[in-house]
């Protein structure tokens, strides 16, 4: 799935720089996420939906966790437009949850929407996706990322 928006890396080696940054995410390890594509201004990441990542009341996956793929999906796609050797934080994001997160995967893809050398706006649409393939939009997040 290409995100439509030719962006031109600032880093040829980008792809090996994001998926070593994806790498060494505890979190991100913890929870068996994938980084499944990487692409100028865009990252999709999946997670497999297992009891380690539900809340203890319902069968759905944690808004603390779609949280976390949301945010991880919009820094990872900011860093694939960054500088040789520059570093990002995310300063601020809104997320909207809108439907509980069930199935067999979590998928958090990461669009850059506004790229800057100081500060790059991104957005994550996060998908609970089926054994049959489908997916159905569970959340929508909008963040600021900053270039150190």
């Amino acid at each position: 799935m290409s995100v439509g928006t030719n962006w031109s890396p600032r880093n040829p080696d980008y792809e090996k720089v994001v998926r070593e940054g994806f790498d060494a995410e505890a979190p991100l390890k913890s929870i068996g996420a994938s980084l499944m594509k990487v692409e100028p201004g865009y990252v999709e990441i999946h997670a497999p939906i297992q009891p380690a990542i539900m809340t203890s009341y319902a069968p759905v996956v944690h808004g603390g966790i779609v949280g976390l793929l949301a945010d991880c999906a919009l820094a990872h796609a900011a860093l694939t437009l960054a500088a040789p050797g520059a570093m990002g934080v995310t300063v601020e994001y809104k997320i909207n949850l809108m439907a509980p997160a069930v199935g067999e995967h979590v998928i958090a893809r990461g669009t850059v929407i506004k790229p800057s050398s100081k500060m790059t706006v991104a957005k994550a649409e996060i998908y609970a996706a089926g054994a049959d393939g489908s997916e159905r939009l569970v959340a929508i997040a909008v963040g600021t990322l900053a270039a150190l």
